[in-house]
């Protein structure tokens, strides 16, 4: 009996581990005690899979139209037009979300241990045993992260403090969260800076190190890894001493993630993998990533009208402009080569891979007309199509064909990755050269800003970058170039969102139109294009820092709200 019971723990956990699909989800008191699920490795693993389950599988693509990267082919939102407010914005959902699962890992590390383990593989049990109390640690130090980077600001009390979240110790009821204040922005950072490095500790494997134990190896990718928290301290200590914030200084970002560098890369920058369909769940640049599933469903939601999707997704004129021309320049550089007359000849790399535009795409070999009468603008039997003139290729596998009654293929790997080799090059250039300038190293540093904005680059098609050699002259030059690869790496992934507020980008910026291109069809193939106003969105400087929802300020006299949105 023990022996098979032992057989059932390990396939369930084999499942769980390797997890392809879906993680598995158990609450506690609707079917079972918390007797009947922390006496049992299966149910408990269920569990804390809860918190795992709550993870997106797709990257935030509706934070984009807050932004100057992309609207949505329908109208403008509302509260992107004229304003947020605390009864609606766009990360209100983050604040349950992140206090459920808090309190639910906190249960976990309080009960979760009362496991029986094998008598026989005692070194076995001890080690998943530790890993699971790991995985606790951090998950909570993810779900802590998400409530400070959503809900940090100045207290409407006293504007000098930045409040961050309620720290929840102890606390299993959601019953009694509305007792306890908010702490204070630094106080949260300890406290998701602890719980990393409990995880850590409890963890302690990286996963591409070529170790498999059969609890920990590089199939895993779905799992807090060491890569995962190394990744995660080093987002949190770049946020916090941005502007916005200013808890750590520049120097300490910039030594966290070099530390994150040298652990994972060995003090190396590594060449990048390239974008592909981003359909491998096993590539060795995430990190970190959300559990898969097999479809083609944002393909079907993305995908320009005349390739059968809805097109949801509009990349901005804006947008288009930051990409480089295909030598690094910014295209109104004088040395860049950029034709106007030709706008998307010679770019950037990225440029081909993450936006369709019109005309013949390398992708399907798609013939995307988006001129005025095109199959792919607004009129006849597209009722919704783009507003720009383009659509959001991003994250689409060229593999998917959705036209109908296909005989090709029609689903393909879906996930997210949360963490990737490239963020941490990203964070790692932008903390060191705000901390030494056009040198980005510190003297005991053997990488440098400019040695991972180089391989950044090059995977971007910039062999010979002349640009990026006249950056590293100008310190001011060398951060705003650092800002727009932070904007092209992470377009349509919701980050441009958090970077608008933590930079705190001058409002005069921020409250420029929006715009996208009308393009003509002229004669022998030649097109004629016109900028246009596509909205114009409505920022404010209390819009650095997002409200707490206003019910949950109601139903609690602890909980203060930031300052400017009383």
């Amino acid at each position: 009996m023990i022996k098979i019971k032992l057989i059932l723990i390990i396939f369930i956990f084999s499942i769980f581990l390797y997890g392809c699909k879906d993680f598995f989800e158990i609450r506690p008191t609707d079917d079972f005690s918390k007797e009947e699920i922390f006496g049992s490795i299966d149910k408990a693993q269920q569990y804390i899979g809860y918190s795992y389950s709550q993870l997106s599988r797709d990257p935030w693509f509706d934070l984009e139209y807050y932004t100057d990267n992309a609207v949505s082919n329908d109208k403008p939102l509302t509260n992107a037009v004229t304003g947020w407010n605390p009864e609606s914005f766009p990360v209100s959902g983050e604040w349950n979300k992140g206090f459920r699962n808090i309190i639910r890992l906190n249960d976990f590390l309080e009960n979760g241990f009362r496991i029986p383990y094998d008598i026989y593989k005692l070194d076995y049990s001890n080690r998943l045993k530790n890993r699971i109390r790991g995985e606790a640690f951090g998950l909570r130090a993810w779900y802590e992260w998400i409530l400070l980077k959503n809900f940090a600001g100045p207290s409407a009390s006293n504007t000098n403090i930045i409040l961050g979240f309620p720290i929840m110790d102890g606390i299993t009821d959601i019953s009694q969260a509305n007792e306890i204040p908010r702490s204070t922005y630094a106080d949260c950072f300890k406290r998701i800076n602890a719980d990393i490095d409990s995880a850590y500790k409890y963890i302690n494997i990286l996963r591409y190190n070529g170790t498999t134990t059969g609890i920990d190896d590089k199939q895993n990718v779905g799992r807090i890894s060491n890569e995962m928290l190394l990744a995660l301290k080093t987002r949190m200590y770049l946020f916090a001493a941005s502007p916005a914030y200013k808890i750590v200084t520049w120097d300490d970002a910039a030594k966290v993630a070099y530390n994150a560098i040298a652990l994972i890369d060995n003090k190396t920058i590594k060449t990048l993998v390239d974008y592909g369909d981003y359909n491998d769940p096993a590539s060795i640049d995430d990190f970190w990533r959300s559990s898969y599933t097999t479809n083609g469903n944002r393909e079907g939601s993305y995908y320009p009208p005349s390739m059968n999707g809805s097109g949801i997704c509009n990349p901005t004129q804006n947008l288009v402009d930051a990409f480089p021309t295909s030598t690094g320049y910014p295209i109104d550089h004088s040395s860049g080569g950029y034709n106007q007359t030709k706008p998307y000849t010679n770019r950037d790399l990225r440029f081909y891979r993450f936006i369709f535009y019109n005309g013949i795409n390398s992708f399907r070999n798609a013939n995307v007309q988006t001129y005025n009468g095109g199959s792919d603008m607004p009129g006849g039997i597209n009722l919704f199509a783009t507003r720009t003139g383009y659509y959001m290729k991003k994250f689409l596998s060229s593999q998917v064909d959705k036209t109908p009654q296909t005989t090709g293929k029609t689903t393909d790997y879906k996930y997210y990755a949360y963490f990737t080799r490239t963020g941490l090059y990203l964070d790692f250039a932008e903390a060191a050269t705000e901390a030494y300038g056009v040198a980005g190293k510190d003297i005991s540093m053997s990488i440098s800003a400019k040695d991972a904005l180089v391989v950044i680059r090059k995977r971007a098609g910039i062999l010979t970058d002349n640009y990026l050699a006249e950056a590293i002259t100008d310190k001011s030059k060398l951060i705003e170039l650092v800002k727009n690869e932070r904007r092209l790496e992470f377009c349509f992934e919701g980050e441009r969102f958090y970077d608008i507020q933590r930079w705190m980008l001058p409002l005069t910026q921020l409250n420029s139109p929006i715009t996208g291109i009308s393009i003509e069809n002229g004669v022998n193939g030649l097109f004629f294009y016109t900028s246009k106003t596509v909205e114009k969105h409505l920022w404010t400087s209390t819009m650095y820092y997002s409200p707490i929802p206003r019910d949950e300020v109601l139903k609690s006299k602890m909980i203060i709200q930031n300052n400017g949105w009383q």
